[in-house]
């Protein structure tokens, strides 16, 4: 047969405070486990979406800008007369104006259809930042066949200074529809590290639609290619050098950048891990508490019915003058009180008794000796 299951009001009490404090321990389980969480979608998940959302503003605020200035520039009266003119200072100063005047900066150069610099804020020994020929020659292919659109590439015509100044933005002036030359600028990323504060992410970086890197905060992201290279792990977590990265990707200017925020998971990765074992520490100490504290507590309260059952051993044994002496709580107290007054009572009555039997048994004693002796 099978263990009986106890039924004694001792386990009770000492199951039912377990149970409940049990309860409790798996609310502060759950609520260490809710907090951990909070922290991970507060200073992780949510400072990076915002800071993504306020780098994509200002880059697509600034494309935009780019676009539209350039248009207005190239067909500026101050940019045309620069190619009828030896006097160039006002284009200059009207570029420079529109250049340092951006969020964004960038190095301009004016030259004509054959790379003549007419105009730069690009010092003399510095205009070798592109591969003049080359550079040249592209834009003399794509406005044969373009016409009002404005040229944009990765500056890839001098590899080595790719990272100086990586993206290209130009734009054809023409005078009575002929062309002349073309007014180019270079985004100048030191500039963004200037304007953009990196207060609540670990790395930032800006590519084309085809991952070729235009900005970032690390030059170790960019592979030989010049592309940004990673491994996605899954929807929101990418590695790089063996470390996991939250990371969010926004296209912004109708896909054709790029921005990617990554913060790194390895301080949640600590803070998860003294989170639980400080929370897995205290579920053990608790238990070890309670299973201490629950049977000394289940004792105290039993010991009142433990008096109660000691006493009426007592009276089935026959011992009338036992008296629970102790005292407790009110609600038991009365109990208490009520068994010695019934234990009293019980003992007077049985006294009596034993008179009433005692004076029978003489009464009966001496009827029978008048029977005897007449």
């Amino acid at each position: 047969m099978g263990d009986k299951t106890s039924n004694k009001f001792k386990d009770y009490m000492k199951n039912t405070f377990i149970k409940y404090m049990l309860a409790i321990v798996a609310f502060i389980f759950i609520f260490t486990i809710g907090l951990i969480f909070f922290y991970y979608r507060k200073t992780i998940v949510k400072e990076n979406k915002t800071y993504n959302q306020e780098v994509s503003k200002v880059i697509a605020e600034e494309y935009l800008s780019y676009r539209e200035g350039i248009n207005q520039l190239a067909s500026h009266d101050y940019i045309r007369e620069s190619f009828l003119s030896s006097d160039r200072s006002k284009a200059n100063q009207l570029l420079y104006s529109f250049t340092t005047g951006q969020k964004i900066r960038s190095k301009f150069i004016l030259v004509d259809r054959n790379g003549f610099v007419l105009t730069s804020n690009i010092y003399r020994k510095d205009r070798y930042v592109y591969d003049k020929d080359k550079l040249i020659e592209r834009l003399n292919e794509f406005y044969r066949k373009n016409l009002n659109v404005v040229f944009e590439d990765i500056n890839n015509y001098n590899y080595s200074l790719i990272k100086s100044y990586p993206y290209i933005m130009a734009k054809d002036v023409r005078i009575k529809g002929e062309e002349k030359g073309y007014l180019i600028f270079f985004v100048h990323p030191d500039s963004m590290r200037e304007r953009i504060n990196y207060r609540s992410i670990d790395r930032l970086v800006v590519t084309d639609h085809y991952d070729n890197v235009i900005f970032t905060t690390e030059d170790l992201l960019i592979n030989s290619m010049g592309k940004f290279p990673y491994e996605k792990k899954s929807h929101e977590i990418i590695e790089y050098g063996d470390i996991p990265y939250y990371y969010i990707k926004a296209r912004i200017n109708n896909e054709k950048f790029n921005v990617i925020t990554m913060t790194s998971v390895d301080r949640y990765k600590d803070f998860l891990l003294i989170g639980m074992g400080t929370a897995l520490a205290m579920l053990v100490i608790l238990f070890a508490i309670i299973s201490i504290v629950s049977k000394r507590l289940a004792e105290d309260n039993v010991r009142v019915m433990d008096s109660l059952v000691d006493g009426i051993d007592q009276v089935k044994k026959g011992n009338l003058d036992y008296r629970i002496r102790e005292k407790t709580f009110d609600e038991f107290q009365v109990l208490y009180d009520e068994f010695n007054s019934m234990n009293k009572k019980m003992k007077e009555l049985v006294s009596r008794n034993d008179e009433i039997a005692e004076r029978k048994r003489q009464m009966e004693i001496r009827q029978l000796e008048s029977q005897f002796n007449p």
